[in-house]
């Protein structure tokens, strides 16, 4: 086949699709929720990490629907007290002591939930643990146990309670991984790793189980932001708030109820992961996102009208970023709004970057993209920059000292 005429049959097959996608997706909006969710009453919902955090929130959540609670977790005190409020509150449940980084006692709690409940139709691989420290503070240990709760055990749990499922074409498997997942992060190296290993198991499956045409089994993938609990402890972010635990919890079992493929909360993370796929080679843009995204730098980036500019302060702290990332990064934002089909016009309002120690203000003027920034080493500087292609625009900057 011509291979112009493949390129231009695989164009159209893949608008076909957006436009089916898109009334999918519209239809779905129209619908009120109550009406899209499926019941779960009767249902054994299985929960891992239920003793306290996400995991209690969500077992309580499904209680309240009518279903079996299973609680897992290796905290048996705390895994007592959730189902104690659930029982409470006249919901079921029941408490098994698992440790999920050791494959015999998983083994064995299969066999007793099995025997003592009855076979599980609804997964949920919650459990999950961080160490927080540098890839080469991270002892060979640490990093093993990682990648044995938060990714092994989603493996082993998986293909324990999955073949029943299979069998009654009937199930849900939800795999809770994080946006970190998505962005790599400084200082979170098996996390993170982890977590984009969770994140391709649930999309492998996902794919497995069409292939075997168990149209009735789902997966959902569930990649939340920093949340407000006990493994991130100390974490601040500016640009994006922590995620509320009762907030991640509802969202969670409202994606299962209505069959919800992948979750990522807040909304925003949605745009974020496909602008990240429009930056095809590594560049100050992608660093920034990613930085952001994690919530390892203070910043806040708004519009500001024009003329404000002029109001720009020096701040003694030192530079974080020098001038030619600072321009990477005011190109990549350009071309990335080209990809999106969003073009910056003449007349936009002032795009300011504003960090501890620097300030931009960005403006594309005709074929150039114009910048001021302060900051406390060169005092006020103008940067003209062509836009038609990255590499000339950074080797044609103009830094003018004004002070």
């Amino acid at each position: 086949m011509n291979i112009y005429l493949e390129f231009l049959l695989y164009s159209l097959y893949t608008i076909f699709l957006l436009v089916i996608s898109s009334l999918k997706a519209f239809v779905k909006f129209l619908i009120p929720y109550k009406y899209r969710s499926k019941n779960v009453k009767d249902e054994i919902v299985l929960i891992t990490g239920s003793g306290s955090g996400i995991g209690r929130l969500v077992a309580k959540n499904f209680a309240k629907l009518g279903a079996i609670c299973v609680l897992v977790d290796i905290d048996e005190k705390s895994n007592r007290s959730t189902c104690d409020q659930i029982l409470i509150e006249g919901g079921k449940a029941k408490t098994f002591t698992c440790d999920l980084s050791n494959r015999e006692e998983i083994k064995n709690l299969a066999q007793q939930v099995n025997s003592s409940v009855g076979p599980v139709s609804i997964l949920i691989n919650n459990a999950g643990i961080v160490t927080g420290k540098k890839f080469l503070d991270s002892s060979d240990q640490a990093i093993e146990k990682t990648f044995r709760v938060n990714t092994i055990s989603h493996f082993w749990m998986t293909k324990t309670f999955l073949p029943n499922m299979l069998e009654k074409n009937h199930g849900h498997v939800v795999t809770v991984a994080s946006m970190a997942g998505h962005f790599g992060t400084a200082g979170l190296c098996d996390y993170c790793a982890s977590k984009f290993a969770a994140v391709g198991f649930d999309e492998s499956l996902r794919n497995e189980l069409a292939r075997m045409k168990k149209n009735g089994v789902k997966t959902t993938v569930v990649c939340p932001y920093y949340v407000k609990t006990g493994m991130f402890d100390g974490v601040k972010s500016d640009m994006i708030p922590l995620l509320e635990p009762e907030y991640v919890a509802d969202k969670i079992v409202e994606a299962v109820l209505t069959d919800q493929k992948v979750l990522m909360l807040p909304r925003i993370m949605y745009f974020i992961s496909a602008l990240k796929g429009f930056m095809f080679r590594p560049s100050a843009l992608r660093q920034l996102l990613n930085q952001v995204t994690t919530g390892k730098i203070e910043a806040t980036i708004l519009s500001t009208r024009s003329g404000e500019y002029l109001d720009f302060v020096s701040k003694p702290d030192s530079k974080l970023v020098d001038i030619k990332s600072m321009c990477a990064i005011m190109c990549s934002v350009y071309q990335s709004f080209q990809k999106l089909n969003m073009p910056l016009q003449d007349n936009l309002n002032f795009l300011i970057i504003d960090c501890d120690c620097y300030r931009l203000a960005i403006r594309p003027v005709g074929a150039n993209l114009v910048c001021l920034c302060a900051d406390s080493n060169t005092g006020l500087g103008i940067l003209k920059l062509k836009i038609n292609s990255l590499a000339e625009s950074l080797s044609k900057i103009v830094n003018t000292n004004l002070d």
